[in-house]
Parts: structure tokens; sequence; C-alpha cells
């Protein structure tokens, strides 16, 4: 089809869209935080979390920075991935989530597509039996509200 354009490989030239490398974007956030100081977590399981590291004195940054991992075919950035909490002295990005394994599909595809564009990220997911086996090692029980949460 002549005058159209049929694929980004059109616009590109010889290169293919797949090979093309999207910029790097990271946004350096700020963890919101009550009137007392304290961090408003998004989950009651990532305040537990952070006890537990608060215990151990393991110092922690809740959702610190965000990466692109996607962009529209402008350009622009349309998803981003925060990691729910960076650890600074062992420069290591952890990620929570208390889905059911079957529903973890979407955080899997985002966490590999992290991993492809910021290879030299560190990052560690736990899924819902990892901090259900975590929780039950130090007395802590899953919270209620995290059984089913899609």
């Amino acid at each position: 089809m002549r005058g159209t354009v049929s694929s980004l490989t059109d616009i590109q030239g010889e290169r293919p869209a797949a090979a093309m490398t999207p910029p790097r974007h990271i946004i350096e956030r700020v963890a919101q935080r009550d009137p007392a100081g304290k961090v408003i977590f998004a989950h009651e399981s990532e305040a537990e979390f952070a006890k537990l590291l608060d215990f151990y004195q393991i110092r922690w940054e809740y959702e610190p920075r965000s990466f692109a991992i996607e962009w529209d075919e402008t350009g622009a950035v349309s998803r981003y991935f925060t990691p729910d909490f960076y650890l600074p002295e062992l420069d290591l990005y952890v990620e929570l989530t208390t889905l059911r394994q079957k529903l973890v599909t979407k955080k899997n595809q985002k966490l590999r597509r992290l991993r492809e564009l910021y290879p030299e990220i560190r990052i560690k997911l736990f899924y819902r039996r990892d901090l259900k086996s975590l929780f039950a090692k130090y007395g802590l029980r899953l919270p209620p509200n995290t059984a089913e949460t899609p």
C-alpha cells in the first residue's frame, strides 16, 4: 500500500520497532506521610513488612522511584512500575504482591519488562505465599483484607 504507514518499521526505516531502545525514564518520588510524619502505605501488608524491616534496623524507602516501562506511539510514557520498597544498604528493590498466584501475571509482566529495560536494577518480588511464610515465621498474620485482593 503506497503512501500509507503500515508499521513503525516504515517510519523508522530498516530498523524494526522491536529493536529500538526506548528512552529510560525514572521519576523520583517522595512517600506520602500523615500529619504525624508516618508513611502512608497503599496496603496493610506493606506496613507490616516495614515493621519487620524496622525491627531488624534495615533502612528502607517507600516507593521512591517509578520506572517507565511502556511508551505510546508518540513516545510518551504510558506505563510505569513503582516497586514498593528500596533498601539502600542492599541496593535492592522489593515488590510485594498479595494477589493469588493465578492472578499475578500482569505483575510478573511488569517486573520482566523492568528487568529488560533496567538490567542494573536489583529487585525481588515477594508473592503472597512468600509473605504468608515470612509473616508466619515472625508470628504475624497476613492482613485479612489481603486474602482476595485482585
